[in-house]
């Protein structure tokens, strides 16, 4: 890959070499092993052994029962191994998981997790609903997000504080969980425990399950990305124009790319637009990567693998030490500096002030109520 840039490669070529390394063909392959609805209970079960949690499915019901349309599966998540072992069996909440996207149209088009009330929890995939009498299979991204959104179901139910205290968590803090549940699934050894043969039900090949694991050039694009996204916080969009917006987010792009832009190329229209739109507190989930590394492999011990991370020691000191607490509320008003007193020097704002603004934007509301 560094010899591209010397060889006159361009950005196509780039993104060919992209997939022979992430072995992109074997990844289509995988999913004959990721049957949608087999492939949730399995991801269910083993975040459930990593957690000490269990999720039991509820029978089907009417939406004149539940308030939920047929599309919906419900879970009733208890504290504990599943049923049949030893256990308090004691109930954390419900999940509701709509796999496919709704046909009302008026959910978001995103996989989200949504806290709806103590001990309920809303969780959509946004996946694309299979032809009639046809098996839907998971992508292996599809499974990965799958499990990353089910972590952020165990972390809403499990959480130790109010439903207020959670919404204040600081952004590292509150993806860690889901950051750890995504990063399990892609454990070649733990996608053997999920994967299996839509038609025999027999496991994947231990070659193919590898091409779920993130490589580096995952977290280099990455880091790519997010260059861009944090750099144009530094940029002047008020007085300048679209052309010179490009232009800065190619410049930024190219620092870390290995071919040159084509022309027209934009990075706002792949993950750096994302990260820009939402906002530079976004570099918090590489914190969470590297904190879940250190919760996976940081063991001094140098037990690794599912027989360390799928077992109940494991899963109670991830509870106590994260699942279970209560982290101190962080109100954004706390967070912002005090009004200026008189004889006391404004915190500096990290974001450059605006144009022909005379004084502050507090100033400003107080003369206007005045």
């Amino acid at each position: 890959m560094q010899q591209m840039k010397s060889q006159g490669a361009e950005l196509p070529d780039e993104a060919y070499h992209w997939a022979l390394l992430t072995r992109g063909a074997d990844r289509f392959k995988l999913a004959e092993y990721l049957p949608a609805e087999q492939a949730l209970q399995r991801i269910m079960e083993v975040l459930g052994r990593a957690t000490n949690t269990s999720f039991r499915p509820l029978r089907p019901q009417g939406w004149w029962q539940t308030g939920w349309h047929q599309g919906v599966r419900r879970f009733e998540v208890l504290d504990g191994p599943p049923i049949g072992s030893k256990g308090d069996g004691r109930r954390l909440g419900y999940v509701y998981v709509e796999l496919y996207l709704s046909w009302q149209g008026t959910r978001p088009m995103t996989p989200g997790a949504l806290l709806l009330a103590p001990g309920h929890v809303y969780l959509g995939l946004q996946l694309q609903a299979p032809s009639m009498h046809a098996t839907k299979l998971l992508t292996p991204d599809d499974a990965v997000t799958m499990a990353h959104e089910l972590g952020h179901a165990v972390h809403m139910l499990c959480f130790g504080g109010s439903s207020q205290e959670f919404q204040d968590l600081p952004l590292d803090l509150a993806e860690l969980p889901s950051t750890f549940a995504e990063v399990l699934a892609t454990q070649p050894e733990v996608v053997m425990e999920y994967a299996r043969h839509h038609a025999s039900g027999g496991a994947a090949p231990d070659g193919l399950v590898k091409v779920v694991q993130q490589g580096p050039n995952v977290f280099a694009q990455k880091l790519q990305s997010l260059n861009v996204g944090l750099g144009l916080h530094d940029f002047d969009a008020l007085s300048a124009t679209a052309a010179e917006l490009q232009d800065t987010a190619v410049q930024l792009w190219q620092q870390f790319a290995l071919v040159p832009a084509s022309h027209g190329f934009s990075p706002l229209g792949d993950d750096a637009g994302g990260y820009l739109m939402l906002g530079a507190n976004h570099v918090a989930y590489l914190l969470c990567y590297l904190r879940t590394e250190l919760l996976l492999n940081g063991s001094a011990a140098g037990k690794r693998g599912p027989r360390r991370w799928l077992s109940p020691e494991f899963a109670r000191s991830l509870r106590s030490q994260l699942l279970d607490r209560s982290f101190p509320s962080q109100r954004l008003a706390s967070l912002l500096p005090p009004l200026r007193a008189e004889g006391v020097k404004p915190l500096p704002h990290p974001l450059p002030p605006l144009p022909d603004a005379k004084f502050s934007l507090f100033e400003r509301l107080r003369a206007r109520r005045a």
